[in-house]
């Protein structure tokens, strides 16, 4: 068995470095000429590739097209999430993001990691700060539950029926309140993967307020406009791995280990 590792970051790194632990032949892909057909099982990064084949690493490109044209027809594909196009493609896909546990635990170090992102960008106690969490799948809760420790002042933001939630947690509107309000908290997180944070809303924010949004990108915030209104407004992509590629690398490396051990 052979087994690629598109090293992407330090995550993806450790995920090799699991397996080779494990006694797995490992071959690290860094750049096309890495890519090799005999391989029966390829490692993707968790955002997987674009539509037309091509993911970018750093200033190397690497595209996949002729590497699944003749890949082995029992190929096995980890990804975090999928496009289209890989879905379409005439091999075994695992979209490692679909695992609970794996979400749980990823939601829980995307927390921590935007816990240092939020102390970087804010000049006052975070117990002073007011934080408005738009969102509440499974990151928007991961959040909350760290955050709250710290902060008082949270307020969610959720499309969800309200009844659902119970009396947990205190604070919380829906979506269409929360648009229509005329001020907001000072920090504003979005967790949502649509169109969220629009001029509409942008416009009524102060020149203290930030935005922080970990949605896969594009996220749901116009950057462009926040930018022109002199807004801080932030797309924090792949937290897990910027700031604890360690632990994000290996729970995902043990999966992998798992399937193999379980022959997939």
């Amino acid at each position: 068995m052979l087994i690629g590792v598109v090293i992407s970051d330090r995550r993806q790194a450790i995920i090799a470095d699991v397996l080779e632990e494990y006694h797995l032949p490992v071959i690290r892909i860094l750049s096309n000429e890495d890519l090799d057909y005999n391989m029966d099982i390829l490692v993707l990064p968790i955002r997987g590739i674009n539509e037309n084949c091509i993911l970018q690493i750093n200033n190397t490109v690497l595209n996949f097209s002729s590497f699944f044209k003749y890949a082995k027809k029992e190929l096995i594909i980890y990804s975090g999430v999928a496009c289209k196009y890989l879905e379409q493609l005439p091999f075994k896909l695992i979209k490692l993001l679909s695992n609970e546990d794996i979400i749980d635990y990823n939601s829980k170090l995307t927390a921590q990691g935007l816990l240092i992102d939020l102390l970087m960008n804010i000049d006052i106690s975070i117990d002073e700060v007011s934080i408005d969490i738009i969102g509440f799948g499974h990151s928007g809760k991961a959040i909350y539950k760290m955050f709250s420790k710290l902060c008082p002042n949270i307020r969610i933001v959720s499309s969800q029926k309200l009844s659902k939630f119970g009396d947990f947690p205190v604070n919380i509107i829906d979506y269409d309140t929360y648009r229509n309000l005329n001020e907001y908290s000072n920090v504003i997180i979005n967790t949502a993967p649509t169109m969220i944070l629009d001029s509409f809303i942008i416009d009524k924010l102060k020149d203290n307020n930030i935005i922080l949004d970990i949605a896969s990108a594009p996220g749901g915030t116009d950057f462009d406009y926040a930018f022109r209104k002199g807004i801080k407004a932030l797309l924090l992509p792949a937290l897990p791995a910027k700031y604890v590629g360690y632990s994000a690398g290996k729970i995902l490396g043990n999966q992998i280990v798992k399937d193999v051990e379980n022959n997939v």
